[in-house]
């Protein structure tokens, strides 16, 4: 027995470096300390370890300050043996005690010639009262690539900044003296990426010279934005995202004639100035701008324009002038649409209003026509259903808007709100007679994960990625299959007197339903279902947000 547990100690220590390295990377720093005792082998690949992570928030109240000592040492012997470190991330509460301490492990990571540095200090994002002044040998260090710090202070007598390395910059809850920053992004002449989020202290953010700048990225605060001007005078710019919520100011963007994609939110720009300035982009191909309250009257040319995206409360009319547009977005009431000459692969729309009343179903249905004339592909989105309900006395007197469809998609998004799945399948086989499949998708949770974000305002940059994310889902695909004769004849004439193509429910033959459930993106339930007759009784049920009617 000694001598198996022997050989298995011995084949411990005698795993290859490189192997304990990728093993000690999905541990935390408090992993790796304790296991670095196992035996020599592992005490030697802690030493020698290329990325640490510390992360203050793992490790128990009365254990930290042991733990932070422990760091200090071993970055220490790390800058003393000459060990490089390749990535290294601190996060952690910083008070003025701890200035010191912070100050001395920086400096043995910045000689170690670390390539990656990620900082965080915990704290409130609105707490101006101190926060830790991020060293200048940290911003003037030669090897640095990617740097991100979080809620810090960047001000500093001397401004002689160079991060001729840099090439990745985020900067979230940081309070920046602006001609720190200004001399910063002016000293690292190879940055691709830059994100600013929730920062201050800067009125001007000025982007220049900077050949090598891809990405930019510029959040703010709804109730602290101190920022009133970005000027992006950068010839090779590819995308540019800016959210300043509410906020009087200017942007300049009509020098990046690479500029491919952008995206404003909730940004205070004007009619006139959206039609000017997206004429001087030549290559852009992707634009999403939404809830900007000054926009009224929107109007859109372009040549080199692919994907549009638009939505708003206070939008009255939409002109779009791009003959090269596949895909088009939109989510507001419904408002007068110009669109000259399209051929659209997908339109995925949002049409919601507080008063649905008759005409604005006329309307509605309208557009819907009008929509499906130039599209291949149509994807309807509405919060309990309401959108494709369409009054019987309407039915009875309009054609339905979409008779050629094939597939429709369709997701409701409020599941306190809501219509039986029947009520959904006949309204969306009015609108669309004979389709051969109809999705109908459930998306909840959303919404209140949205709220407690945007209670916390960490990041808008988080928000994003966290919505994509169905919290939870439910969908329904539902295929159909027909009779062979769709024209009326004197059996199905009842139905209606002017439509072109019988009523579903007279040619139905075949329905197949595949119910699935799925929770935080991992599918739950699959369950199949098929019919042949009385279609909306059965299926009645079988959505898990059936209302009581």
């Amino acid at each position: 027995m000694s001598k198996r547990i022997a050989e298995g100690v011995d084949r411990l220590s005698t795993l290859p470096e490189p192997l304990l390295h990728h093993i000690m990377s999905h541990f935390s720093f408090e992993q790796v300390v304790y296991y670095s005792v196992l035996c020599k082998k592992w005490m030697q690949a802690a030493h020698s370890l290329p990325s640490i992570k510390y992360n203050e928030m793992h490790y128990e109240m009365g254990k930290r300050e042991k733990i932070l000592e422990f760091l200090e040492r071993l970055l220490l012997k790390r800058h003393v043996e000459l060990t490089n470190i390749t990535d290294f991330g601190m996060r952690l509460q910083i008070w003025q005690d701890r200035v010191a301490l912070v100050d001395r492990c920086l400096s043995y990571v910045i000689v170690s010639n670390v390539k990656e540095l990620r900082l965080e200090g915990l704290c409130y994002w609105d707490d101006r009262s101190w926060r830790y002044n991020v060293p200048q040998f940290v911003l003037s260090a030669k090897t640095i690539e990617v740097l991100e710090l979080t809620g810090f202070k960047l001000e500093l007598r001397r401004i002689d900044l160079k991060l001729p390395s840099l090439k990745r910059l985020c900067l979230m809850r940081v309070f920046a003296d602006e001609r720190v920053l200004e001399n910063l992004i002016a000293g690292s002449p190879l940055i691709e990426y830059l994100k600013v989020d929730i920062c201050d202290g800067f009125r001007r953010l000025e982007l220049s010279n900077l050949n090598k700048l891809r990405k930019i990225k510029v959040f703010s605060h709804v109730y602290n934005c101190d920022l009133k001007q970005v000027d992006i005078n950068a010839l090779h710019v590819d995308s540019v995202t800016i959210s300043l919520p509410f906020a009087q100011f200017e942007i300049n963007a009509a020098n990046c004639k690479s500029l491919r994609r952008l995206k404003l939110c909730m940004v205070s720009i004007v009619d006139e100035w959206l039609c000017r300035e997206i004429s001087k982009l030549p290559a852009l191909e992707y634009l999403s701008i939404m809830d900007c309250h000054r926009l009224e009257r929107v109007k859109i040319s372009s040549p080199s324009l692919k994907h549009l995206i638009i939505g708003g409360l206070n939008l009255v009319e939409v002109k779009i002038d791009t003959p090269n547009l596949s895909r088009f977005e939109y989510m507001g009431d419904i408002i007068p649409f110009s669109l000259n000459d399209l051929a659209l692969a997908e339109s995925d729309l949002h049409f919601y209003s507080e008063n649905c009343d008759l005409q604005w179903f006329v309307k509605y249905t309208e557009l819907l026509a009008k929509f499906h004339q130039i599209s291949k592909a149509l994807f309807l989105h509405s919060n309990g259903g309401e959108n494709v309900i369409i009054p019987a006395e309407l039915r009875r007197i309009q054609r339905p808007p979409c008779p050629v469809i094939k597939h429709i998609d369709f997701t409701i998004t409020d599941e306190d709100k809501g219509f039986p799945i029947s009520q959904l399948v006949d309204g969306l086989l009015w609108i669309c007679p004979h389709a051969m499949s109809i999705t109908i998708q459930y998306e909840f949770g959303l919404f209140d994960k949205f709220c407690f974000l945007m209670n916390n305002w960490k990041s808008l940059e988080k928000i994003v990625p966290l919505l994509k994310i169905k919290q939870e889902a439910e969908t329904c695909i539902i295929k159909f299959s027909y009779k062979k004769r769709f024209i009326y004849d004197e059996e199905t004439r009842c139905c209606s007197h002017s439509l072109p193509v019988s009523c579903w429910k007279h040619c139905i033959k075949e329905v197949d339903i595949d119910h699935i459930i799925q929770s935080l993106g991992k599918v739950q339930i699959v369950e199949t279902y098929n019919f042949e007759d009385e279609i909306l009784e059965k299926i009645a049920g079988i959505s898990r947000y059936e209302p009581e009617l």
